[in-house]
């Protein structure tokens, strides 16, 4: 995490942007991300960006809404635009249902079903009641290294007392998540996506670190429910995830698209299929199924 970002959530945990903080505990809608890149933090509703803060001066962020959400942008125009107190940042929190209600409209059009489902992964692992059971924590979503996007990235941590104990040398996890059939194939399928994966191989270690950074201060603001810190992820094999949300079993796609996976992978990385404990997006270490056995499976 850059200097700057640093200063950034060292306000949001205890200066005047630690309102915005407490809003997202209190509220399981919502999700906050760090943004090295554009040294920024993001407020995610249903997985749409309700709110970017960026630093300006010493005192001062700036604040940004998408208008394209809204039909009406006058609702927003009245509020400020730099905020550097408890009660301008007040005045954006007091109209979050009205900025909810916006997206809420705009989603019924334009559907993102992956981001929306996505953030329903990061609250059932990260902070929900059953988060400290989970054997996966999400550090973050959307990550973006040398132009390559992952959908998240995470940590392996066992959730029993022995394992949980131990926070040294932690299994990095790279999760991508696929809503629907017409996800799976082409630009942006299972095998393009996992090929661009292949690409960025060697910047694993800085990954690692990344996530590492991101979990810690997570936990530090109350945004990750788990009692203890990490000291350091190993980027050594890692673990390739798929997340495949409602694949039609009677579509033989995924199999094809499974296999040309297996062959460009040769054995290097550890890829796994994520399934669900009965119904929910909570991610156990029982439930990822390799993928010879799950290619076999289907």
């Amino acid at each position: 995490m850059t200097a700057i970002l640093c200063g950034i959530y060292r306000d949001f945990e205890s200066g005047f942007l630690s309102k915005l903080t407490n809003l997202v505990k209190s509220d399981s809608t919502l999700n906050m991300e760090f943004r090295c890149k554009s040294k920024s933090i993001n407020l995610y509703y249903r997985g749409g960006n309700i709110l970017r803060v960026t630093k300006s001066t010493n005192d001062t962020y700036n604040i940004y809404f998408d208008r394209n959400f809204l039909s009406d942008s006058k609702i927003i125009e009245r509020l400020p635009k730099k905020v550097q107190n408890e009660k301008e940042i007040a005045e954006w929190i007091n109209v979050f249902p009205i900025l909810k209600n916006a997206m809420d409209h705009f989603f019924t059009k334009i559907q993102k079903n992956e981001r929306f489902f996505q953030q329903l992964v990061v609250y059932d692992n990260n902070i929900s009641k059953t988060a400290r059971s989970t054997d996966y924590y999400i550090c973050d979503t959307e990550f973006v290294i040398n132009d390559t996007q992952f959908d998240m990235i995470g940590v392996r941590w066992p959730s029993s007392s022995v394992q949980r104990k131990n926070n040294e040398k932690l299994k990095l996890a790279i999760i991508e998540m696929k809503y629907g059939d017409d996800a799976i194939t082409g630009d942006s399928g299972i095998v393009d996506h996992f090929s661009k994966f292949m690409k960025t191989a060697d910047e694993l270690p800085r990954i690692a670190r990344s996530a590492e950074c991101t979990f810690n201060c997570k936990l530090e603001l109350g945004l990750i429910d788990c009692g203890k810190s990490i000291k350091d992820i190993s980027a050594d094999n890692p673990e390739y995830i798929l997340l495949l949300a409602n694949h039609d079993p009677q579509k033989s796609n995924l199999k094809k698209e499974l296999i040309k996976l297996k062959h460009l992978n040769k054995g290097m990385f550890d890829v796994k299929i994520a399934t669900s404990s009965c119904m929910g997006y909570g991610l156990y270490q029982e439930n990822m199924i390799d993928l010879d056995t799950f290619i076999e499976k289907i």
